[in-house]
């Protein structure tokens, strides 16, 4: 049960989880910090919720973006 949002640079995730990675990039809504979902397989069920949840942290976190974002 995992699921975190990871952040993109230059189309290369930050972090190397081995978790699935989620093709909807989301944006921070201040800057142009991508990030994309992370997910297991038990969690993909719960993508959207998650999506939404990755998106509002992101913006929260910014200026300062980490690697990755539990959600």
């Amino acid at each position: 049960m995992t699921a975190e949002a990871v952040r993109y640079i230059n189309n290369e995730p930050a972090l190397n989880d081995g978790l699935q990675a989620d093709l909807e990039r989301l944006v921070c809504g201040e800057c142009d910090a991508e990030y994309r979902v992370h997910y297991s397989s038990s969690e993909s069920g719960r993508l959207g919720d998650r999506r939404y949840l990755a998106a509002e942290r992101i913006t929260a976190e910014h200026p300062i973006h980490s690697r990755a974002i539990l959600v």
